[in-house]
């Protein structure tokens, strides 16, 4: 049932126009852009839009304009695969190489990255989410185990998880895992929804 869900909802994405596309992408970063959370954001983290993805492009060119630091994921591999960590960010400096799924990754050295804890703000993909903020993503796990830490009573310091998405990709009764990491907004073209069920904010 989940692997069909998530068929339609990548094939719903993916038909978008190029307008539609670039009309919701804009619509996201006006939102995003005067939200609080952005705005006092000295380190976030974006990710390259695939397959329809909603495109954070332009807020992450904004943020640049305002002096903040951009960085993109980069999948663990080989010795780095056994830190507690899927994902690493590193700095976005436009030069990428291409990992196992086709994604561009920033063509950086590991030292240059950034701690997960030590970010501010993260821009998260997904494929589906339900109006309780419930995100369905790919089904790699890869944001829930670099994020993990946030489950933890003692996280002592925890980055505001945003996911963003075309209205389409809302669906309804997703479950929650205990090891789904909640996101704290998910932003579509139409509007932004809290955990609490509060359009807006």
């Amino acid at each position: 049932m989940t692997r069909q869900l998530r068929k339609s909802l990548r094939t719903a994405r993916s038909n978008l126009t190029v307008h539609e596309q670039h009309q919701h992408a804009r619509a996201v970063t006006h939102r995003l852009m005067t939200h609080p959370w952005f705005l006092y954001a000295r380190h976030i983290g974006f990710y390259m839009a695939m397959e329809g993805e909603l495109n954070p492009s332009l807020l992450m060119e904004r943020a640049r304009q305002l002096n903040k630091h951009c960085y993109l994921p980069k999948l663990a591999t080989g010795f780095h695969r056994h830190i507690d960590r899927a994902m690493t960010f590193l700095p976005d400096n436009g030069q990428y190489s291409v990992n196992k799924f086709g994604i561009p990754e920033p063509d950086v050295h590991l030292r240059y990255g950034i701690d997960p804890h030590m970010l501010d703000l993260v821009i998260v993909p997904l494929v589906g989410f339900d109006r309780a903020c419930n995100r369905l993503g790919m089904g790699a796990g890869y944001y829930d185990r670099t994020f993990a830490f946030m489950l933890s009573q003692t996280a002592w310091h925890r980055p505001k998880l945003v996911g963003v998405a075309h209205a389409l990709q809302e669906t309804s009764g997703l479950v929650r895992e205990p090891w789904d990491v909640p996101l704290d907004a998910i932003v579509t073209e139409h509007e932004m929804l809290l955990p609490e069920l509060n359009p807006e904010y």
